[in-house]
């Protein structure tokens, strides 16, 4: 059985496995043409950073409705994790958060999955 999580990558996977996010793909975050946020699962990793120590979505691009992410530190990311996030997860910084970015749009898996192996893969995702 895999070691604890840190509590900020543990309530990422409870995200994840909350259902209080829908996942879509191809950017951290979506705005469908109803209005709905659709998230990466590095997204929803980006919306608890926001809640929990700051920074800022949007504006969304007008020609795809994507969203990019402005951490505390005023570093905007598109598509993968800015080094606050990652710092702020825990991750290895030799390590990088790309197999979670194919999982999610190129094997079009659940959230409930790209939990399961990140839960399983810790030791390699993050800092002991």
């Amino acid at each position: 059985m895999p070691s604890k999580l840190n509590t900020n990558a543990q309530k990422w996977l409870d995200a994840l496995r909350s259902g209080d996010y829908k996942r879509g793909r191809f950017s951290l975050r979506r705005i469908t043409d109803d209005g709905e946020s659709l998230f990466c699962c590095l997204g929803v990793a980006c919306d608890l950073y926001r809640e929990e120590v700051g920074g800022s979505w949007g504006p969304p691009d007008k020609t795809h409705d994507i969203m990019k992410f402005t951490d505390a530190d005023n570093t905007t990311a598109g598509g993968f994790l800015s080094p606050a996030i990652e710092r702020w997860l825990g991750f290895d910084p030799n390590n990088s958060s790309g197999c979670l970015v194919k999982l999610n749009d190129r094997e079009d898996v659940t959230f409930e999955q790209i939990a399961n192996y990140i839960e399983y893969h810790q030791k390699e995702l993050f800092n002991a």
